[in-house]
Order: C-alpha cells, then structure tokens, then sequence
C-alpha cells in the first residue's frame, strides 16, 4: 500500500526507490468540534493539497498535519499526524524524516554516509535492520521530547492489519515486522507510547539493492484511550487511498527522470571520451620525445667513437653522398686522382 507499492530501478549502476511515500515541499494543517473518545468519532475525509496525492479519514475535531514532501523525482514520501486538542492523542503513520536506505556497496559508500542523486532521490547507507531493532531505536527518538523516560512493556504490542489488496511489491528479498509499547513518563502524567515497525529489502538489476521502513506507525495515548488509539489508527490506514491522477503525474516525473539520468550518462561518456583522447596524444608526446632523445644520444654516443678512432662523418656539397674521412690538420677536403679523400688549407 505504502512506499513498497511503488519502487523502480534505473539505467547502468544506479537504483532508486520511488516510494509510494510521495511528498512536497509542503503541508496542509487543519483544525476539523472537540473530540470525544467515550464514542466512535466522527470522520472526514481528507485530501492531500500538496500533490493531491491521496485521501484518508480523520477524526473530525482533531489537529491534521501532513500531506506528501517531494525529494526528487524517484523519492516521494509522505506522512499524516493527527492529535486530539489537548494533546491527549497523537498518531502519526509514516515519518518523511525516514529515508530510503541503501545497502552499502561500491557504488554507494560506506554505512552512515548520505547517498544523494541531486533531483532524483535522497537515501541513507546502512546495512538492513530487523523492524524490531528499527522499532526500538526510532521509539526512542520519536518521543524524547514527551517522554523523560520509557519502559518497555512486556510481549508485542498491537499491530495494524494489512488492508485488502495490500502487497509488498515485486523484487521483494525479505521482511520483518514488529511492534513495542512502553510506559511513557511525561513529567507530569503516565502514557502509552506504541511503535509498529516493518522493514522490507528489495534487490535490484544493479548494485546491492535497498530496503525501506514501511508502514510505521507510532501512537501516543492514555492508558484509558490506548485502545481506542489502535482502532482510529487501523481505520485511518485502511480508509488511506492513491489518487490515480498523481499516479499518472508521478509516471511523468519517472520517465523525466529517466530522461535526465540518461543524458547525464552521455555527457559522462563524452567527457570520459575527451579524457582517453587527451590522454593518448599526451602519451603520444611523451614516446615521441623519448625516441627523439634516444636518437640524439645515439647520435652523441657514435661522434663520440668516431672522435676515438680519427673518423669524422662528412657530406659531399655536390652530390650529397655520405662518407667518412680520417680526421687532419687541414680544415677541407678533397678527393683526388685516386679516388681518396685528403684533406688540405685548399
């Protein structure tokens, strides 16, 4: 359903994951009416107004945060929070501040570094993770704002199921899911706080290959409410629906992409071709001039033995013939009668 419904590998040792996460650079908030959790609550439906990507259920009289964030043509995420007005409630599926991760490879780095295709996608190198080990370290983070401490409560939590239809997409390699809930000390009061996590590797045509957290879910509540925090949480993801216009848009963005990736690699290919052609004619230069100096040291070494033995190379101004003459006192050189060349003041 997720960003697992969506993911895409590209062209010559590059890979992307085109979540189904979709997202902008903004998103929409709304006040919908107090809630009350003693009764089912009333419902509205709700439209993403950033990419007009999708729609879901809302509590009516809730707090509404989200929509969908825009990271490059391939990374597309998206995220909703809802909160009861006091603040009682908060549930949040999906987080945009978790990356698509790649497997660390050749092509990508070592684990921890950003992995960055400007426009095209935005990831994270890290070896894959169970959901459990995911679960426990995002719970963590997620709510050490609220909470000055957690304890983890004994046995798995509540975890959501799967709307019909759902599928984890092709190339899928292997995945885990999990779900923990801990007793949350604010300071002030004790809450519920639940995290459900699954994470799902993918191979691709080239390189390592990728995985991704998704759904995640994490609920904060009152003991008196956690229950009710699970159903409005289950029936918000099922009623969660993909408009298929942004499927047509983001099929545009994809083929754009591709296009884009495409020509970067032409341009790559000619400058690596001007490269090898500068480089064979700087060592072109390079054998040229070594032969040059070899002939002049050859040349070098055989006036030099000429000078030993008394043997000097000479060329006729008449005729142009080559020959060799014993070296004398005299400064010119003549052949005479004998055909012996002599040398002589005339």
């Amino acid at each position: 359903m997720f960003r697992a419904a969506c993911l895409a590998s590209v062209v010559a040792l590059l890979f992307v994951g085109c979540a189904e996460r979709v997202g902008s650079a903004s998103a929409s908030q709304h006040v919908v009416a107090n809630s009350n959790l003693e009764t089912a609550p009333h419902w509205v439906r709700y439209k993403d107004v950033a990419e007009g990507a999708f729609t879901m259920d809302v509590p009516a009289g809730w707090q509404v945060q989200g929509g969908m964030w825009r990271f490059g043509y391939f990374d597309a995420r998206w995220m909703m929070t809802v909160r009861t007005l006091d603040g009682a409630m908060v549930i949040r599926l999906d987080d945009v501040s978790v990356p698509p991760y790649a497997l660390p490879g050749p092509s990508t780095g070592q684990a921890g570094q950003p992995y960055v295709k400007p426009q095209q996608f935005q990831m994270m190198v890290a070896d894959y993770q169970t959901a459990g080990d995911y679960a426990q370290l995002y719970a963590k983070h997620r709510f050490k704002s609220v909470c000055k401490s957690l304890a983890q409560r004994p046995g798995s939590a509540w975890k959501p199921t799967p709307p019909p239809g759902a599928s984890l997409g092709a190339n899928m390699q292997k995945t885990t899911d999990a779900s923990f809930s801990y007793v949350c000390n604010t300071g002030k009061d004790q809450r519920i706080a639940t995290v459900y996590a699954r994470t799902t590797q993918y191979g691709v045509s080239y390189g390592t290959g990728y995985w991704i957290v998704d759904p995640l879910i994490s609920i904060l509540a009152t003991k008196q409410d956690e229950h009710a925090s699970y159903a409005i949480a289950q029936h918000m993801f099922n009623s969660w629906s993909k408009s298929p216009q942004w499927v047509a848009y983001q099929d545009k963005l994809t083929k754009m992409g591709l296009e884009q990736i495409q020509s970067n690699f032409q341009a790559f290919l000619q400058q690596t071709q001007a490269q090898m052609a500068a480089f064979r004619s700087s060592m072109s230069a390079q054998v040229n001039g070594f032969e040059s100096r070899m002939q002049s040291q050859a040349a070098q070494v055989n006036s030099f033995d000429e000078t030993l033995v008394g043997i000097q190379s000479m060329t006729d101004p008449m005729t142009g013939e080559q020959l060799q003459v014993f070296t004398g006192p005299k400064s010119n050189y003549y052949r005479n009668g004998l055909g012996q060349e002599v040398n002589s003041d005339i």
